[in-house]
């Protein structure tokens, strides 16, 4: 699958079960000015994904819609600078972030319990 069909799973929201690794890499489009976004929901269709790579990816919706079984993510260049609090990492075994603008990986309240 060429680079445009792989980015059509993200921008078009067709998203495939059977797809197990994305890698898109965005550096060139950013360098020549142009603004491609993906959207988050199209990886709510892909449940077996577990290798997504997306440097320098802008990502538009909710991301609670990524696969919640993915076990690597490399997103250098992330415009992001925090990761929201519903980005699913509970699987996550490898989180490569580098060049980006992320100071801190999850914003989350932890709440208090008295026994």
């Amino acid at each position: 699958m060429d680079l445009y069909h792989s980015a059509d799973l993200c921008v078009d929201h067709q998203g495939t079960e059977s797809v197990e690794s994305i890698t898109l890499n965005f550096k060139d489009v950013k360098k020549r000015g142009k603004k491609t976004y993906l959207k988050a929901q199209a990886f709510a269709a892909m449940p077996n994904l577990r290798l997504l790579r997306l440097n320098y990816a802008k990502i538009q919706g909710a991301y609670e819609d990524f696969p919640r079984r993915l076990k690597w993510l490399e997103w250098q260049g992330c415009p992001l600078e925090s990761l929201p609090c519903n980005f699913n990492l509970e699987e996550i075994a490898v989180l490569d972030l580098c060049k980006s603008r992320i100071c801190q990986v999850l914003k989350k309240q932890v709440r208090q319990t008295n026994k």
